[in-house]
């Protein structure tokens, strides 16, 4: 019985025993549950959070951006004003409030680059609380210059920009890339020591490059399209930041835009000495050329128009950035560091030489290194002259004119540029061109609607002559001539052609090299077209007799090749006739306009960079960039084997070896053949690396914002925002 009982005790407490474990068991697990839920819940509060704080810190980001656009301040004006303490809109460590999704946050300005760094950014700090605390992001906005500027050469489209070319630097297309003037292996003349980035948008044929029936691509080789070489390789369907994007909607890559709120407001720098500064008010007119400056100093900006020229030993001294509000001629020699910007066009009428030129690597202050970005690091550190230029309009180098003195026009031999800028950018009969009548802006036509280049919309009552737009032949005046557009919508120019020519000057060469095309049809007979030839011959010293030949050939539409003879039979040049067009190379001397040949400083304009250079070279000492480009110098013999034709007479064989960076080329053909710098007698771009290493840039163009620099979680009590 004792023992029955004592079985059933040890059976109940170890009834016990198993549910106290079972209740132990039970709480731990409850335990264990509870704190697994609570850190679940506490873990998202913390991502909440972070994900608080990083979306306040996108909204001050935003902010920044806006209240930095409304400034009219330049990036480095408006990033020198935070870092001062002078910016009424805000100030380093301003403390704002705000929520998101019902949690608190905080955010500030923590820190800005100083204002004369290589790179220009904002840090935002932004704090968010939930009820586990307080999370902190920092983020590093960039408030740098577009990556355009990493280029030597950049368009909408580079046809015939491949001709006879030598590019040091990369390159860039926003629609097709087609070396050469057409032909098949027809850029075989041109070298780019450097990459080609060609966007997608536009681009056609198989590997992204011209292929019409016309033009050879050479698919197998990466750097060489229809034979011109790119020794860097090619990108095509390039969708990156050193190419212009299409910001706004309307199908067309956006450029950065210089505004004359920009330009005008942000303009400190001074301009002195030269041998001439002289200034037009705007509504001002001149009937001849001033003898000497009306100017000594010009601070900040100038309304109006003004004519610089410098020389060797008075050179125009440019320090930091000078604004003037209608058209900038300039020429000569200049020195310091800054950019001029024009609310129209500029003007480089003859040759535009930095006293102090940056050294070149192995040479000078870079004779240690080969390294073209190392170089410019010393050049900057040595303090080499920098000149950029930045038109809202377009630049224009030399000649573009089409009359002479009374309002005649030019000879058929000194109209090649304006009949290259007419063909190559469209200004002729039936091609309308849109202007805002109010400030003369060219405008840009997109399916009805009508815009500027800061992509505001021009309404039709602005428009001159109404939205049917001015005939191209009209509207070269408008977009080549310095002048303004009235508000009648008529163009008013403010100086004449004949005081252009002769602000360029003269220059004689021993050859002469032209073409053009001739409407043989508009001369009644052959009689009538040799009167006209005489005039166009004039100084050649050619017989009528073999203008008489060149005139018939014409009107029967004959191609063939005539020794062009004096009076006394002895040859002074050859003419090659083809219907309507004839390839003129004389022998003679002649006094001639003189042409731009070396520039230097970089090229910047919201409309385009047009010259041409004949019978000589042209060489661009740091780049040029613009929505369209036609700049061409297809060097001395090519000029006139375009087309075809090839001098056969064994006295111009010496051409066809000419070295235009030896003195002897001008013992040759004279000055304008002599460039130290040109290559192979070609248009030659050096890129200055100083773009892209901390060198004086374009202040004036708005900033390229808000890219991420950094992004980290602070883990510091410190770092809050409170």
């Amino acid at each position: 019985m004792l023992r029955g009982k004592h079985q059933s005790g040890i059976a109940l407490i170890s009834v016990l025993f198993i549910a106290v474990v079972l209740m132990i068991l039970a709480s731990i697990f409850s335990s264990v549950i509870t704190s697994e839920n609570q850190s679940m819940a506490s873990n998202k509060l913390v991502d909440i959070g972070v994900q608080v704080a990083d979306g306040i810190s996108e909204r001050a980001r935003m902010v920044i951006i806006d209240e930095y656009r409304n400034s009219a301040l330049t990036n480095e004006a408006f990033l020198k004003k935070l870092y001062e303490g002078n910016y009424s809109g805000m100030a380093i460590d301003q403390v704002f409030s705000t929520s998101l999704d019902g949690y608190n946050a905080k955010w500030k300005i923590s820190a800005v680059s100083q204002p004369d760094s290589d790179h220009l950014w904002v840090e935002i700090a932004t704090t968010a609380t939930t009820p586990k605390g307080a999370q902190t992001v920092i983020k590093r906005i960039g408030f740098g210059t577009s990556n355009i500027f990493q280029l030597a050469m950049l368009a909408d489209n580079t046809d015939c920009m491949y001709c006879h070319l030598k590019v040091n630097g990369d390159v860039g297309s926003l629609k097709q890339l087609a070396p050469g003037w057409s032909g098949a292996n027809s850029g075989k003349t041109s070298t780019i020591n450097g990459k080609a980035y060609v966007a997608p948008t536009g681009v056609t044929g198989v590997t992204g490059y011209r292929t019409d029936g016309n033009t050879s691509v050479n698919a197998s080789s990466a750097s060489k399209i229809n034979d011109a070489d790119f020794t860097g390789g090619v990108e095509t369907d390039y969708s990156g930041d050193k190419l212009p994007k299409d910001e706004d909607g309307d199908g067309i890559p956006d450029f950065p835009a210089l505004t004359r709120e920009m330009m005008a407001g942000n303009s400190y720098g001074t301009l002195t000495g030269g041998e001439k500064i002289i200034g037009i008010p705007s509504g001002s007119t001149l009937s001849s050329l001033p003898a000497s400056s009306n100017l000594t100093t010009i601070k900040g900006k100038y309304d109006g128009n003004l004519i610089l020229e410098g020389t060797a030993t008075n050179p125009i001294n440019l320090d930091e950035d000078i604004y003037a509000s209608g058209d900038i001629i300039i020429k000569g020699y200049v020195t310091g560091r800054g950019a001029l910007y024009a609310g129209r066009n500029i003007y480089i009428a003859g040759d535009l030489i930095n006293v102090n030129p940056a050294d070149k690597p192995g040479q000078g202050v870079c004779s240690s290194t080969t390294d073209a970005d190392a170089c410019a690091r010393k050049n900057i550190a040595a303090g080499k002259d920098e000149t950029r230029l930045g038109a809202r309009g377009s630049i224009i180098l030399g000649d573009y004119t089409e009359t002479t003195t009374g309002g005649n026009p030019n000879l058929w031999r000194d109209m090649q540029a304006p009949d290259f800028f007419r063909s190559q950018f469209g200004f002729q009969t039936g091609t309308p061109k849109y202007y805002d009548k109010r400030n003369g802006d060219e405008l840009f036509e997109i399916g009805g609607v009508f815009k500027n280049v800061d992509g505001t919309v021009v309404s039709a009552g602005n428009i001159a002559k109404g939205s049917s737009g001015v005939d191209g032949q009209t509207a070269y005046d408008y977009s080549f001539k310095p002048g303004t557009v009235t508000n009648s919508g008529d163009f008013q120019a403010w100086l004449g052609d004949d005081l252009y020519q002769d602000f360029l000057g003269d220059e004689v060469r021993g050859y002469n090299l032209w073409r053009y095309d001739v409407n043989s049809s508009s001369y009644a007979s052959s009689t009538e077209l040799l009167t006209e030839l005489q005039t166009q011959f004039a100084g050649s010293t050619a017989s009528d007799a073999s203008l008489l030949e060149i005139a018939d050939a014409l009107k029967a539409g004959n191609t063939t090749t005539i020794d062009l003879k004096d009076i006394n039979g002895v040859s002074v040049g050859e003419v090659n006739v083809r219907p309507n067009h004839i390839d003129v190379i004389t022998d003679t001397k002649q006094t001639v306009t003189k042409q731009t040949k070396k520039v230097d400083a970089f090229l910047y304009a919201n409309q385009r960079i047009a010259g041409k250079a004949f019978n000589a070279p042209m060489v661009i000492n740091g780049g040029m960039i613009a929505k369209t480009l036609g700049v061409l110098a297809p060097g001395v013999m090519d000029f006139a084997m375009y087309g075809g034709f090839k001098p056969s007479a064994s006295r111009y064989q010496a051409l066809d070896n000419i070295d235009c960076s030896s003195s002897s080329s001008a013992d040759l053909i004279g000055a304008p053949a002599h460039e130290p710098d040109a290559v192979d007698c070609s248009l030659t771009i050096n890129y200055d690396n100083r773009m892209k290493t901390g060198g004086y840039s374009y202040n004036l163009i708005a900033a390229k914002l808000g890219q991420t620099l950094s992004w980290s979680l602070a883990d510091k009590r410190t770092d809050r925002v409170e």
